[in-house]
């Protein structure tokens, strides 16, 4: 699975560390570098995740984006059930 590389930087979140043991486990039983076992993990995660991103204005000259979570066919919001 070939990843874009990008050019500016972007948030790479932290793994925790209670992770890392079994990962590397895994990334040498496959003989692959760790960073592309967890990519393809996290891919082969969220490719059935949709996300919708709506824009909302308000009265006030204030913009805000709210990110709609479309998961085994339960639509969220901010984690609540809508």
């Amino acid at each position: 699975m070939d990843f874009p590389k990008t050019e500016k930087q972007v948030y790479s979140p932290r793994i925790s560390q209670d992770l890392i043991p079994e990962l590397y486990k895994i990334a040498k039983a496959r003989k692959m570098p760790m960073t592309r076992l967890v990519s393809t993990i996290i891919a082969d995660a969220i490719k059935d995740i949709k996300v919708e991103t709506r824009i909302v204005k308000e009265r006030k000259p204030v913009k805000k984006e709210i990110f709609v979570i479309a998961e085994n066919n339960q639509i969220t919001k901010g984690g609540e059930k809508l």
